[in-house]
Order: C-alpha cells, then sequence, then structure tokens
C-alpha cells in the first residue's frame, strides 16, 4: 500500500545552500485567502538532517529557523540577477541630451511673443499666482500630482 501511495510522489532533491520558499499554509487575522501569501522566504538550506527534513536559514539577515521542515513544504527558489540577458546595446538608439534654456540666453521679445494671456476671463486677485520670475529649476523626482481649478500642481523633491 505504501508503494502505491508513494509511486506518484515527486521527492524534490535539494541540497545544502539551494534557495526555497518555505510554504506556510497558516492564515493571519483579518487577512483573507486571497490575499494571504503561502509561500514565505527566501531561504537557504543549512543543514539536511534526513532524506526528508532540513534546517533553513534566513537568506536577508542569516537567522536560523529552530524547527525542522519537511521538504514537501519547499519549492525551488531562483537567484534574480540585474544583469541583462544581452549585453550587446540596440543598433539604432539615438542618444539626445534635452536641452535646457535658461532665462538669461533668451530674448525678451521671444518670450513675450510665446506667452498668450486670456484676458476675456476675470480672475480674483487673491487666488491668482503673481510669479514673475521666470527661473528654470532642476527636479530629482516628482513626489505627486494634483489638479486644482484645471491647472496641474506638482510636489517635487
Amino acid at each position: 500500500m505504501l508503494k502505491k501511495a508513494n509511486k506518484n510522489r515527486d521527492n524534490p532533491n535539494f541540497n545544502v545552500g539551494d534557495i526555497v520558499y518555505l510554504y506556510n499554509p497558516v492564515l493571519v487575522a483579518g487577512i483573507g485567502r486571497k490575499l494571504n501569501r503561502p509561500w514565505v522566504g527566501p531561504y537557504y538550506i543549512s543543514q539536511k538532517l534526513s532524506e526528508i527534513h532540513v534546517k533553513l536559514r534566513r537568506k536577508s539577515d542569516g537567522k536560523l529557523l529552530k524547527n525542522r521542515v519537511r521538504i514537501n513544504r519547499l519549492k525551488r527558489g531562483y537567484v534574480w540577477t540585474n544583469e541583462p540577458y544581452d549585453i550587446t546595446p540596440p543598433l539604432n538608439e539615438d542618444v539626445v541630451e534635452p536641452a535646457i534654456i535658461y532665462v538669461d540666453e533668451t530674448q525678451a521679445d521671444f518670450i513675450s511673443s510665446e506667452i498668450q494671456t486670456n484676458r476675456s476671463q476675470s480672475q480674483d486677485s487673491d487666488t491668482q499666482n503673481d510669479n514673475s520670475d521666470n527661473t528654470v529649476f532642476s527636479v530629482e523626482k516628482i513626489l505627486r500630482r494634483k489638479r486644482i481649478k484645471g491647472k496641474w500642481n506638482y510636489r517635487v523633491k
């Protein structure tokens, strides 16, 4: 009977140092079954106690799990690298650097001809932000974007 039960069983072959994920089906209170992540890890096998039991270490900090783990609760993990598969650069890539034009480099009549104001709409002087300073800022990162009264406002770093 035992031979018949083990006939279709797949016993994975894990070695010391292999990266694995541990199956933990226990549901956490407040998290539904669909949102629960049953595979935790990555771990690596630090010691093989028998054919079916191993000791695991956490890959992030190297902490040893105190209980032994049966190998049917493990699945093989993969080491991902940041290296690209194809190291040859693309052939038709045009590298164009963005041009930054500062206020001092442009002519005054060029700026005034490009800016068109709509004088037909009445605007309150309290709500209008009079920004006569035309300076160029370098932005490291756009943190948030919000649309207020039809205009985009950005929070930058």
